[in-house]
């Protein structure tokens, strides 16, 4: 029977907490404006792992043996950032929350949740009601609304509202 090598473990285990850094932070990038403790967790994940795959690019280069599996850290690391940077996360998101979305909507009432996020509150704003996400943001009010109309860029207003897909709209509320 073979035996698993100690460098295909640690591969396997390098492995595993790029994929769970990863996913970790595409959750967190998931909420609207982002969740600040989930995102930190990822951050430190990969900054662990960071340093466990800088000594392996030493120790590769001092023994003058490159090894494939050094690329999995720096792409899958590249791949997260640019897709958490994308509006592939609000979709996600989106997509979770729009069966919870469209009943609150339709009653009127604020849920208690939508999707996997749980509900701060409810209020409105154009006309229209906006239900905040707790715990996502970092100072501001995050949630989602739908505009039947897209709402006009006001500066000074302290409320921002970017476009996710159809009529809802990702919405800060500065204060």
């Amino acid at each position: 029977m073979p035996t698993t090598r100690p460098r295909s473990r640690l591969t396997i285990a390098i492995v595993a907490g790029v994929v769970l850094s990863g996913l970790v932070g595409l959750w967190a990038a998931s909420f609207p404006g982002g969740q600040l403790v989930a995102a930190l967790v990822a951050t430190v994940g990969f900054g662990l792992l960071a340093v466990v795959w800088l000594v392996l690019v030493i120790l590769a280069i001092a023994r003058r043996r490159f090894r494939w599996t050094l690329v999995a850290l720096p792409l899958t690391a590249a791949v997260v950032l640019l897709l958490g940077q994308s509006n592939l996360p609000d979709r996600l998101g989106l997509a979770l929350a729009r069966s919870d979305l469209d009943q609150a909507r339709a009653s009127g009432q604020c849920p208690a949740r939508v999707g996997w996020y749980p509900v701060a509150r409810c209020t409105t704003a154009l006309d229209e009601q906006v239900v905040i996400v707790e715990d996502a943001g970092f100072l501001n009010e995050e949630g989602f609304a739908h505009f039947d109309t897209p709402p006009e860029p006001d500066p000074g207003s302290g409320f921002v509202a970017r476009h996710i897909a159809g009529g809802w709209y990702r919405v800060t509320i500065v204060w």
